[in-house]
Protein backbone atom coordinates (compact mmCIF):
# COMPACT_ATOMS: atom_id res chain seq x y z
CA UNK A 1 0.00 0.00 0.00
CA UNK A 2 1.20 3.49 -0.68
CA UNK A 3 0.56 6.61 1.33
CA UNK A 4 1.46 10.16 0.38
CA UNK A 5 5.25 9.80 0.69
CA UNK A 6 5.57 6.41 2.30
CA UNK A 7 4.62 2.80 1.70
CA UNK A 8 3.97 -0.37 3.66
CA UNK A 9 3.68 -4.04 2.92
CA UNK A 10 2.79 -7.27 4.66
CA UNK A 11 4.84 -10.44 4.80
CA UNK A 12 3.14 -13.78 4.16
CA UNK A 13 2.92 -14.13 7.95
CA UNK A 14 1.18 -10.76 8.39
CA UNK A 15 4.08 -8.69 9.74
CA UNK A 16 3.92 -5.07 8.57
CA UNK A 17 6.97 -3.29 7.18
CA UNK A 18 7.02 0.37 6.14
CA UNK A 19 9.46 2.80 4.52
CA UNK A 20 9.66 6.38 3.28
CA UNK A 21 8.80 9.66 4.93
CA UNK A 22 8.05 9.41 8.64
CA UNK A 23 7.38 12.96 9.91
CA UNK A 24 4.42 11.86 12.02
CA UNK A 25 5.45 8.32 12.90
CA UNK A 26 3.36 6.88 10.05
CA UNK A 27 5.89 4.07 9.62
CA UNK A 28 5.04 2.76 13.09
CA UNK A 29 8.61 1.88 14.05
CA UNK A 30 8.65 4.07 17.18
CA UNK A 31 10.53 6.94 15.53
CA UNK A 32 10.06 9.88 13.18
CA UNK A 33 13.16 8.91 11.19
CA UNK A 34 12.81 8.69 7.42
CA UNK A 35 13.59 5.15 6.18
CA UNK A 36 14.96 4.25 2.76
CA UNK A 37 14.38 0.54 3.29
CA UNK A 38 11.58 -1.39 5.04
CA UNK A 39 11.44 -1.41 8.85
CA UNK A 40 9.13 -3.51 11.01
CA UNK A 41 6.08 -1.86 12.53
CA UNK A 42 6.53 -2.06 16.32
CA UNK A 43 4.36 -4.22 18.54
CA UNK A 44 4.50 -7.57 16.79
CA UNK A 45 0.88 -7.41 15.59
CA UNK A 46 -0.23 -9.66 12.75
CA UNK A 47 -2.27 -7.87 10.10
CA UNK A 48 -4.40 -9.07 7.18
CA UNK A 49 -4.54 -5.66 5.47
CA UNK A 50 -3.26 -2.11 5.70
CA UNK A 51 -4.80 1.26 4.81
CA UNK A 52 -2.70 4.39 4.43
CA UNK A 53 -3.58 8.05 4.57
CA UNK A 54 -1.20 10.94 4.00
CA UNK A 55 0.31 10.92 7.51
CA UNK A 56 -1.19 7.91 9.29
CA UNK A 57 -1.50 4.18 8.71
CA UNK A 58 -4.02 1.60 9.95
CA UNK A 59 -3.89 -2.17 10.05
CA UNK A 60 -6.60 -4.80 10.39
CA UNK A 61 -5.97 -8.01 12.32
CA UNK A 62 -7.46 -11.41 11.43
CA UNK A 63 -9.88 -10.96 14.33
CA UNK A 64 -11.14 -7.67 12.87
CA UNK A 65 -9.45 -5.32 15.34
CA UNK A 66 -8.16 -2.06 13.89
CA UNK A 67 -4.89 -0.42 14.94
CA UNK A 68 -3.56 2.90 13.69
CA UNK A 69 -0.36 4.95 14.06
CA UNK A 70 1.03 8.30 12.93
CA UNK A 71 -0.54 11.77 12.85
CA UNK A 72 -3.46 12.05 15.25
CA UNK A 73 -4.12 15.79 15.35
CA UNK A 74 -7.62 15.26 13.93
CA UNK A 75 -8.34 12.10 15.89
CA UNK A 76 -7.63 10.07 12.76
CA UNK A 77 -6.34 7.12 14.78
CA UNK A 78 -9.69 6.52 16.49
CA UNK A 79 -7.90 6.14 19.82
CA UNK A 80 -10.08 8.62 21.74
CA UNK A 81 -7.43 11.38 21.84
CA UNK A 82 -5.68 13.91 19.64
CA UNK A 83 -2.27 13.08 21.12
CA UNK A 84 0.11 13.28 18.19
CA UNK A 85 2.18 11.74 16.88
CA UNK A 86 1.55 8.13 17.85
CA UNK A 87 4.76 6.36 16.88
CA UNK A 88 3.48 2.79 17.34
CA UNK A 89 0.11 1.10 16.74
CA UNK A 90 -2.79 2.03 19.05
CA UNK A 91 -6.14 0.25 19.09
CA UNK A 92 -9.13 1.96 17.51
CA UNK A 93 -11.67 2.37 20.32
CA UNK A 94 -15.14 0.87 20.47
CA UNK A 95 -14.45 -2.85 20.26
CA UNK A 96 -15.89 -3.06 16.74
CA UNK A 97 -15.00 -5.95 14.46
CA UNK A 98 -14.18 -4.76 10.96
CA UNK A 99 -13.79 -6.63 7.68
CA UNK A 100 -12.11 -3.73 5.90
CA UNK A 101 -10.63 -0.28 6.52
CA UNK A 102 -10.25 2.79 4.36
CA UNK A 103 -8.32 5.97 5.09
CA UNK A 104 -8.70 9.45 3.67
CA UNK A 105 -5.84 11.82 3.05
CA UNK A 106 -6.65 13.98 6.10
CA UNK A 107 -10.34 13.45 6.74
CA UNK A 108 -12.33 10.33 7.43
CA UNK A 109 -10.96 6.98 8.45
CA UNK A 110 -13.63 4.29 8.20
CA UNK A 111 -14.27 0.62 8.83
CA UNK A 112 -16.87 -1.76 7.48
CA UNK A 113 -18.35 -4.55 9.63
CA UNK A 114 -19.29 -8.04 8.41
CA UNK A 115 -22.94 -6.94 8.38
CA UNK A 116 -22.14 -4.00 6.09
CA UNK A 117 -22.44 -1.27 8.72
CA UNK A 118 -20.03 1.64 8.26
CA UNK A 119 -18.27 3.40 11.12
CA UNK A 120 -15.99 6.41 10.70
CA UNK A 121 -13.74 8.62 12.82
CA UNK A 122 -11.40 11.60 12.52
CA UNK A 123 -11.78 14.91 10.70
CA UNK A 124 -15.34 15.77 9.79
CA UNK A 125 -15.39 19.43 8.74
CA UNK A 126 -17.26 18.57 5.54
CA UNK A 127 -19.50 15.90 7.07
CA UNK A 128 -17.35 13.12 5.58
CA UNK A 129 -18.03 10.81 8.53
CA UNK A 130 -21.70 10.54 7.58
CA UNK A 131 -22.98 11.03 11.13
CA UNK A 132 -25.01 14.13 10.24
CA UNK A 133 -22.58 16.58 11.87
CA UNK A 134 -19.37 18.46 11.09
CA UNK A 135 -17.98 17.39 14.48
CA UNK A 136 -14.52 15.88 14.90
CA UNK A 137 -14.85 12.30 16.18
CA UNK A 138 -12.08 10.71 18.24
CA UNK A 139 -13.54 7.20 18.03
CA UNK A 140 -15.80 5.38 15.54
CA UNK A 141 -19.36 6.62 15.01
CA UNK A 142 -22.00 4.89 12.92
CA UNK A 143 -22.74 6.28 9.48
CA UNK A 144 -26.39 7.35 9.51
CA UNK A 145 -29.09 5.86 7.31
CA UNK A 146 -28.93 2.18 8.22
CA UNK A 147 -27.49 1.24 4.83
CA UNK A 148 -25.74 -2.07 4.22
CA UNK A 149 -22.55 -1.24 2.35
CA UNK A 150 -20.43 -3.64 0.32
CA UNK A 151 -17.34 -1.39 0.39
CA UNK A 152 -16.20 2.13 1.30
CA UNK A 153 -13.89 4.69 -0.26
CA UNK A 154 -12.58 7.81 1.47
CA UNK A 155 -10.93 10.84 -0.06
CA UNK A 156 -9.82 14.24 1.17
CA UNK A 157 -13.22 15.37 2.42
CA UNK A 158 -15.65 12.65 1.43
CA UNK A 159 -16.64 9.03 1.95
CA UNK A 160 -18.64 6.97 -0.54
CA UNK A 161 -19.93 3.44 -0.71
CA UNK A 162 -22.22 1.19 -2.72
CA UNK A 163 -24.97 -0.72 -0.95
CA UNK A 164 -25.89 -4.37 -1.35
CA UNK A 165 -28.89 -3.18 -3.39
CA UNK A 166 -26.70 -1.30 -5.86
CA UNK A 167 -27.30 2.27 -4.69
CA UNK A 168 -24.34 4.55 -4.05
CA UNK A 169 -24.11 6.99 -1.13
Amino acid sequence: RAGYQDACGLTAGGAAYCWGRNDYGQLGDGTTTQRVSPVAVAGGLVFTSLAMGSTATCGLTAGGAAYCWGDNRNGTLGAGTTTSPQLTPVAVQGGLVFTSLTTGMEGAYCGLTAGGAAYCWGGNSGGELGDGTPTLRLSPVAVQGGHVFTSLTTGGDFTCGPTAGGAAY
